[in-house]
């Protein structure tokens, strides 16, 4: 038999995850014991009151991570066959609502802010190279919907240019997935690899199996950011961006694809950005976290 620690090492969890997945396991056990209550015969109400207790000095936010550790925990006890089934599989709590970013761009604007990024104004090569390379990136931005981290993961090998696709690797908070690439960023791109990588990669002399070879991504896309702000004063952070590209792909494909485009682990990351119809928006959070 095996412990718990060494379950969530053989499922590639991090360090630091494991050890913060233990600390909330062991106050859980802790509380089952002055509740008088084998942890193996714990049911769904037992788990009701637990998290009952957690609100008084939990938000919503802190008490579903907890939740998380807490059904992992089951997942293994079910493994090693101490318990028959999961009480927390079907626990969800409604988490805190963040607000979508005001002034969400249309589709047009988003389009412009590519086309009107200006590069080649640099006399330097290196220079050169570093405009055009945030260009793609600010395409990768409107057309792909994709998030600093996931720009920061990108490497060479995960370019499918012959089919005109790019593969998005998994994070700590997104899905994996392979997105279309419109043909100017095909173009782009095969330029960019063939002849402008070298360039970046011979001045940094670092990190040459990455697309775009820098150690830090948010300083790149802060430059991104405060350029395209000049282009279009609605541009407020990139993470407004993402949600402007999302939305707008609700209007034109099945929420399912969307939740696979987005990268979303759940369907209800992807709901949250429908703006058009909030009544379907509430029921839809009502049905995927019951507890209020």
């Amino acid at each position: 038999m095996i412990s718990y620690k060494e379950y969530l090492e053989q499922h590639r969890y991090a360090g630091t995850t494991v050890q913060r997945r233990i600390l909330v396991v062991n106050r859980f056990i802790k509380w089952s014991q002055r509740q008088g209550i084998l942890v193996e015969a714990i049911t769904y109400n037992d788990l009701l009151g637990y998290v009952k207790e957690l609100k008084k000095d939990h938000k919503s936010n802190s008490i579903d991570s907890q939740l998380q550790a807490i059904r992992t925990y089951y997942d293994y006890l079910v493994e090693e066959c101490i318990c028959t089934e999961n009480p927390a599989k079907e626990l969800r709590i409604q988490l805190d609502r963040r607000k979508l970013p005001l002034g969400a761009l249309s589709e047009d604007e988003l389009e412009d802010l590519y086309y009107s990024y200006e590069t080649g104004t640099g006399q330097d090569d290196y220079i050169k190279a570093t405009q055009i390379r945030n260009k793609i990136i600010t395409g990768l931005l409107v057309y792909q919907g994709l998030n600093t981290t996931c720009v920061q993961k990108l490497e060479l090998e995960h370019l499918q240019l012959s089919k005109g696709k790019i593969y998005i690797p998994r994070t700590r908070r997104s899905n994996a997935r392979t997105l279309e690439l419109k043909p100017w960023q095909i173009m782009e791109l095969d330029h960019y690899q063939r002849e402008l990588h070298p360039i970046l990669t011979t001045r940094t002399k670092n990190h040459h199996h990455k697309l775009f070879p820098v150690s830090k991504m948010t300083g790149v896309t802060t430059i991104i950011v405060k350029k395209l702000k000049q282009i279009n004063h609605k541009v407020t952070n990139g993470y407004g961006i993402r949600a402007s590209v999302i939305s707008h792909w609700l209007k034109h494909y099945d929420i399912r694809k969307v939740q696979y485009m987005a990268g979303h682990k759940r369907i209800l990351s992807t709901e949250f950005y429908r703006q058009d119809n909030l009544e379907n928006l509430q029921k839809a959070i009502t049905n995927y976290h019951p507890m209020q």
